[in-house]
């Protein structure tokens, strides 16, 4: 298996401009995915770690149309008996959104070692969430209700809301999530406060388990390691 970073030139083009990626996997159940992101043939990658259930430490991918995540393999050569070819063999894609900085979710369908990946790109700099906003990402069955600093929303099944709470850093704010028991009937399941700290934004996943009542939220803080511009 070859691993080759992307040089500063291919085909005479120039390299594209790099993201700065924090990936995770849900359901974050077992060790890390290690994965390579393709870049052409020849078996061109680059590796790719995603942590379960957390987002993995900040690292650089290159801004491609589309992100395809897998890994090479040696597979018998269809057209030669006898002989063996590298194939890319793709868990999932995703094309990167606009921003700088990117979260990179990867929702596995089950906990098989070669399953599937949902492969989702949310910005986290200041054009797509302000300091101290959070990303809501909704995996249950059913709607959610998010109440932040006073600010009511819903969120349907598989979607997802950023709030971006009129708050300023050091300030704390209540935050309260509701579940749908009855037709226009919903109960409370996360009742907390949250801080407003420097460079922090909040990914905020909810999900239920097969035969749960209530459904569970992973609160994962993310702080920007560096000083967006203009700052």
């Amino acid at each position: 298996m070859a691993l080759g970073v992307l040089g500063a030139g291919v085909h005479g083009q120039e390299a594209p401009p790099k993201v700065e990626v924090r990936a995770a996997y849900f359901p974050g159940a077992g060790g890390n995915l290690e994965l390579e992101l393709y870049t052409g043939e020849g078996g061109r990658s680059l590796p790719v770690t995603v942590w379960p259930g957390k987002l993995s430490p900040e690292f650089e991918l290159p801004r491609l149309p589309v992100w395809r995540f897998g890994k090479w393999e040696t597979k018998p050569d269809p057209n030669r008996e006898g002989r063996t070819v590298e194939v890319f063999v793709e868990r999932g894609r995703a094309k990167p959104v606009a921003a700088r900085r990117q979260w990179v979710l990867m929702l596995r369908s089950s906990n098989k070692e070669d399953a599937p990946l949902t492969v989702r790109c949310y910005g986290a700099d200041n054009t797509s969430m302000r300091e101290g906003g959070a990303l809501f990402l909704n995996l249950t069955q059913g709607p959610i209700g998010v109440e932040v600093a006073g600010e009511k929303i819903g969120i349907e099944p598989g979607k997802h809301r950023i709030v971006n709470p009129n708050t300023n850093r050091g300030d704390q704010y209540p935050i309260a999530l509701y579940y749908q028991v009855a037709e226009n009937k919903y109960r409370p399941f996360v009742e907390s406060t949250w801080f407003h700290g420097e460079r922090r934004r909040t990914l905020a996943i909810i999900m239920q388990r097969e035969g749960a009542r209530a459904p569970r939220m992973f609160s994962i803080p993310d702080v920007e390691s560096r000083v967006p511009e203009g700052e």
